[in-house]
């Protein structure tokens, strides 16, 4: 009897060890391919959420172009066009003679130009007299029928008057003539 109990236990470890061993292949098996469901679904669910997101804005900016369009008709209809912005100069040297002040001008770098026709030039204008003939000019200037932004201004005090010299960029829109 000894033996066969003996024989007995081996068998149940042997099968018991088996069975663990075959639970084991099956926890790692299906676990492994648990987490891989997971991730999948986890990145489906990212997904979804970013196209849902991409959605409502693309949703918001179709709303907003309506508004956005409204204010771009009345911007170009206050810039001036290309053609006319060679007037820009003329203007310039008319508010230095009406503000007593005596004035260079010259274009400078090209600028920009957006997917819209707005676009920009630079601009350097350089004028000399007493301080607030140039300032009563510069307000004259941002003030004119051009729209431009003043991006420098440098003013030097001399005993015979003040020199400024302004740089800038002059607006104007460009259907694409």
């Amino acid at each position: 009897m000894s033996k066969r109990f003996k024989n007995r236990i081996i068998l149940s470890s042997i099968l018991s060890a088996v069975s663990l061993a075959v639970v084991f292949s099956v926890w790692l098996i299906v676990g492994g391919r648990i987490t891989t469901l997971a991730d999948s679904i986890l990145s489906s669910r990212t997904n979804v959420s970013n196209a849902n997101q991409e959605g409502m804005l693309l949703a918001k900016l179709k709303q907003e172009s309506v508004t956005a369009s409204t204010y771009q008709d009345k911007l170009t209809s206050k810039l001036v066009t290309k053609e006319n912005l060679l007037n820009f100069s003329d203007e310039v040297n008319l508010l230095g003679k009406s503000d007593n002040v005596n004035v260079g001008f010259r274009f400078g770098d090209p600028g920009t130009r957006d997917a819209n026709g707005l676009n920009s030039v630079g601009f350097v204008i350089t004028a000399s007299g007493n301080y607030n003939a140039i300032v009563k000019f510069v307000s004259d200037l941002e003030g004119g029928q051009f729209y431009v932004s003043l991006n420098n201004i440098n003013i030097v005090s001399q005993s015979a008057g003040d020199n400024v010299t302004l740089n800038g960029q002059i607006y104007f829109y460009d259907n694409g003539k």
